[in-house]
């Protein structure tokens, strides 16, 4: 896990900026981050500085990231880097002059983009946040800029890019420190990752096994990204695979109010009304506490 300390040491005042602006594509079903990196002037740089100064004074606390994990605005989530698509926007961010923005077209209609805050010959860290309408050209192309100079409105024809204050997510010490999870994970294909792991657990006999037919379950997934996450937490937690466990939920359904049916052979019968309980069974959300003598739905575990 991320290193806070070491994050709020980073040396930024003294670290280099460059700009990098990224289109995403999909080639053969491998995701292509294209970068360019664009010159940026001193003032323009300073005020980055100190807006990543601010992102990272706010963060009072890191926790490990998990699929159904979230955090708050002073907490943020780390994942290794090589278990993301981070390596390949880092391995983008190498300025050579064949990279560097030329044309107006080149940054228009940009996914993201990067800052590259590079000290010493070894040091680096990364923030990363997704664009706005400003740098999409269709939106830009229903409306024109007023600017107000001189106590009246006159006509602004030159092309505007708004840099965010707020960062989505940093790079940094092999990491990836996440602030706003969802924008994560679209950036890094994250959603992509789910459906396959979607996929291959419908195809693992274990899990299909459990069932006497899959429909209901696959279409209350569908291409819902919380969903397609449990899914994913579902098939990482491997609960499924443990036929105590399923002995355990067959068991005890109704003592803890799972509205899951089961066959004469004991296989769950999925329908709309009950893959929500399948779910929660599965991984393993649905708890009892022995202060209140109440059952609750969660929303993530950590074993103590």
């Amino acid at each position: 896990m991320a290193d806070l300390g070491k994050l709020k040491k980073f040396d930024i005042d003294n670290s280099t900026v460059t700009l990098w602006v990224f289109k995403k594509s999909t080639r053969n079903g491998k995701v292509i981050f294209t970068g360019r990196w664009v010159e940026t002037s001193n003032d323009l740089d300073e005020s980055i500085k100190q807006n990543i100064k601010d992102a990272i004074r706010n963060i009072l606390e890191i926790r490990e990231y998990s699929l159904l994990a979230e955090n708050n605005e002073s907490s943020v989530l780390s994942i290794p880097c090589d278990e993301t698509h981070a390596g390949a926007i880092m391995d983008a961010c190498v300025p050579r002059p064949e990279k560097k923005v030329k044309n107006l077209k080149e940054m228009q209609n940009s996914d993201f983009y990067a800052v590259k805050l590079q000290f010493n010959d070894k040091d680096a860290l990364y923030t990363i946040k997704s664009t706005d309408d400003s740098w999409k050209l269709k939106k830009l192309a229903g409306a024109y800029r007023a600017a107000f100079k001189d106590n009246a409105l006159d006509l602004d024809k030159t092309p505007t890019f708004n840099i965010s204050k707020a960062v989505d997510f940093f790079i940094f010490d092999d990491e990836v420190i996440a602030k706003a999870k969802n924008k994560t994970e679209s950036i890094l294909s994250y959603k992509e990752a789910h459906k396959e792991d979607f996929k291959s657990l419908q195809l693992d006999m274990d899990f299909s096994s459990l069932f006497t037919d899959m429909a209901a379950l696959s279409a209350y997934v569908g291409d819902n990204k919380i969903q397609l996450r449990r899914a994913s937490a579902i098939k990482q937690k491997g609960h499924y695979k443990d036929l105590a466990y399923i002995k355990n939920i067959r068991d005890n359904s109704i003592k803890m109010k799972l509205i899951i049916d089961f066959d004469a052979n004991g296989k769950m019968i999925a329908t709309d009304a009950s893959c929500k309980y399948i779910f929660l069974a599965l991984l393993n959300h649905r708890l009892y506490s022995v202060f209140s003598e109440s059952y609750y739905d969660v929303q993530n575990t950590e074993t103590i």
